[in-house]
């Protein structure tokens, strides 16, 4: 006799259990803020002598349970072919850092000769931003002597803390940050790239918080003064008290000059 065997599909599960990690994960924030949200794209772009200034801009999806959209206004500077400093700013609705820090360009892509590059930057910065249980000052005890926040449908904060009455822009926050970044030349205009990063910072009041994430996506140069890059990731930042999973999707513009 012949049996036909029903193939039980995985996918249901999957998703899931990624949406109930998404979900229970992060409903009361509690982290130190990014030195830097966005970044500069592939690596190569910056010759010596030339400088860029640029807006990039950061957005975490799902937007309901995460860290508010970010922006980055930048400045770099190639004081050598091989060797660039960068300075810029986060700024966001419950952030706003300063940070400087170096570039080094390990490979270069020329055309159809040598179409791999590769980089690596790192550094640090200060300023103001994060969140402990939220930031929230109306919650309430309940039963159970937990502190509750109404506004995130009743969640405990974790540990047992209380919001310690410092607000975003009272609560001063340092890191640092290192990325390395590899890309591939496709045509004369059009790079790809994957850039790994890893951030830590330290706020008042908050643990210090690891932010990792790894970008994906095209670099493009429609004009040799004009760069445009657009990528796409996971992202998560942890902590001794909390941790969030999300899809973090970065954009970037730039204007090219020389400078001497």
């Amino acid at each position: 006799m012949n049996r036909t065997r029903k193939r039980v599909s995985l996918k249901p599960v999957f998703v899931i259990t990624i949406l109930s990690i998404l979900l229970m994960s992060g409903c009361r924030f509690t982290y130190s803020p990014p030195v830097r949200s966005s970044t500069f794209g592939a690596p190569g772009h910056l010759a010596g002598g030339e400088a860029e200034a640029g807006l990039g801009g950061s957005i975490y999806i799902p937007y309901k349970y995460v860290v508010r959209p970010g922006g980055n206004p930048s400045f770099a500077f190639g004081i050598t072919d091989w060797f660039a400093l960068d300075l810029g700013a986060e700024i966001a609705t419950e952030a706003m850092m300063g940070f400087g820090g170096l570039r080094f360009t390990v490979m270069k892509p020329h055309d159809y000769r040598e179409r791999f590059s590769l980089d690596i930057a790192f550094g640090g910065g200060g300023g103001a931003g994060g969140e402990l249980c939220s930031n929230a000052s109306n919650g309430y005890y309940d039963d159970n002597d937990d502190w509750m926040f109404p506004d995130w449908g009743g969640v405990p904060c974790p540990d047992d803390r209380l919001w310690d009455n410092v607000h975003w822009h009272e609560r001063y926050a340092y890191g640092g940050y290192i990325t390395a970044g590899m890309g591939w030349r496709i045509v004369r205009w059009v790079d790809v790239f994957l850039r790994p990063r890893v951030q830590l910072s330290k706020g008042v009041g908050v643990p210090l918080t690891t932010w990792a994430n790894i970008q994906v996506g095209p670099h493009i140069t429609p004009i040799e003064s004009l760069e445009i890059h657009v990528s796409a990731g996971p992202s998560a930042y942890f902590n001794e008290y909390d941790y969030w999973f999300q899809l973090l999707i970065e954009f970037g513009l730039a204007y090219k000059f020389s400078t001497s």
